[in-house]
């Protein structure tokens, strides 16, 4: 049975088992996210999110050599220390992959993950989310990708230690070189034929600190934006 604990709005929010989870999983018609007992829903991605995960997986599928073998976004990641699951856009596995033991394919030592942004998560994707990667000892690389021009942003582990570097690389003529997979991402690859989507409004903080401000921005970044 799932545990209650209090929540928001006087409402008791469940936490659940990773076991629970994984049952439920196996029957949701969506990828959900679990995070320390909560389960939470995974938004679609945009045209041009799709497109870039499409073209990172066809690159990696012919680029890379044993014995790294990459893993697509049906792939989930499981950071047992912090007790986290999240389906990232890509992955890349070298060595023996290390399965958590369910029917379901449960990765806990990719050594590169990749992250396509998008307006609602980049923050979290770049924040966050990746104090939880990095608790992974298998990770050596995390690359974010921007929707929003020819832009991949990269932290490196340097060597066995928990201190990582920060790089970036930008416009149609650079390469971006995965170390730990010994192989190269081209950005003229990458981003060929791209729409790139447009960045997200800034909000007007007179606007979201009226009463009704959140949901009159959201509105408008949908019409705008789709």
């Amino acid at each position: 049975m799932a545990e209650r604990i209090p929540g928001v709005h006087g409402q008791d929010l469940p936490r659940y088992s990773i076991e629970e989870y994984l049952e439920f999983l196996e029957v949701a018609e969506f990828k959900h996210e679990y995070r320390d007992g909560y389960i939470v829903a995974m938004t679609g991605g945009t045209a041009t999110h799709n497109q870039l995960v499409r073209q990172l997986h066809m690159m990696l599928a012919s680029r890379l050599r044993a014995p790294c073998a990459w893993r697509g976004s049906e792939t989930a990641v499981f950071v047992r220390s912090r007790n986290r699951v999240f389906f990232p856009d890509a992955s890349i596995v070298c060595g023996t992959p290390r399965l958590y033991p369910t029917r379901l394919e449960l990765l806990e030592n990719p050594a590169v993950i990749f992250e396509v942004l998008s307006p609602g998560t980049a923050g979290y994707d770049g924040g966050e989310k990746f104090d939880f990667y990095m608790q992974l000892p298998s990770l050596r690389e995390y690359v974010l990708i921007s929707p929003y021009a020819p832009r991949v942003e990269y932290r490196r582990r340097q060597g066995d230690t928990t201190t990582w570097t920060l790089g970036e690389v930008a416009g149609m003529d650079a390469d971006l070189p995965l170390t730990a997979a010994d192989c190269t991402i081209d950005l003229a690859t990458l981003y060929d034929g791209v729409d790139f989507t447009p960045r997200p409004p800034e909000p007007d903080l007179r606007v979201v600190q009226e009463p009704d401000g959140i949901a009159r921005y959201l509105e408008a970044y949908r019409l705008a934006y789709g």
